[in-house]
């Protein structure tokens, strides 16, 4: 086992990826807080030529495009990484919402105008339940009921702590795929092992 905190500002994985390699392990899962660690963690291990069976990156592979960019769309294959929503997610009202977006915009929405929207339609049937725009009362009822989103059905617990999880994605024949819950998954399959890097 081998277990790293490093940096924020790291730039250079090559000693990073050089002990991971020695260790061999079969899964690497790696905290990514943005873009550029998990590419250059994923240069790295392509560099000294380590490939585990299992990657997962909490946010880098959520950055489509930039991401495949930058380590090459057949490193891609295989990638885990969590996301809150996903354009083709089966979940209540993501058809209108993608509809109505990309006429407005021209384009896909991003992660954070999907979360924002979600907000919005929260606070807008927790205000309609309760009748007023009274924060107690928007409180108490939300510890009670759930919300059905376009990122799924959402629920609080009695300290407000969220209920659900991140969906859990893939990266699948140059595409981002989501594989759990099985509610919003866009692919039936899981890419398992993880190809070897192409160099």
């Amino acid at each position: 086992m081998y277990s790293k905190v490093y940096p924020p500002d790291t730039v250079n994985f090559d000693a990073i990826a050089s002990s991971v390699a020695a260790k061999k392990p079969d899964v690497i899962a790696q905290g990514s807080a943005g873009l550029q660690d998990g590419v250059n963690l994923d240069r790295a291990l392509v560099k000294v030529g380590y490939s585990p069976k299992q990657l997962f990156q909490a946010s880098t592979p959520s950055f489509g495009d930039q991401f495949s960019d930058a380590i090459g769309t057949k490193n891609t294959e295989g990638i885990f990484y969590a996301v809150s929503y996903h354009v083709d997610a089966q979940t209540p009202g993501n058809k209108e919402f993608l509809k109505e977006y990309r006429a407005k915009y021209k384009k896909d929405p991003p992660e954070d105008a999907a979360d924002g929207y979600a907000a919005a339609q929260v606070l807008q049937a927790a205000v309609e339940a309760v009748g007023e725009v009274d924060q107690d009362k928007i409180r108490d009822w939300l510890h009670e009921n759930s919300v059905d989103t376009i990122l799924g059905k959402l629920s609080w617990d009695e300290t407000g702590a969220p209920q659900q999880a991140f969906l859990l994605a893939q990266w699948q024949d140059g595409d981002e795929q989501v594989v759990l819950p099985k509610g919003a998954a866009t692919s039936e399959t899981v890419v398992n092992p993880k190809p070897a890097w192409s160099k």
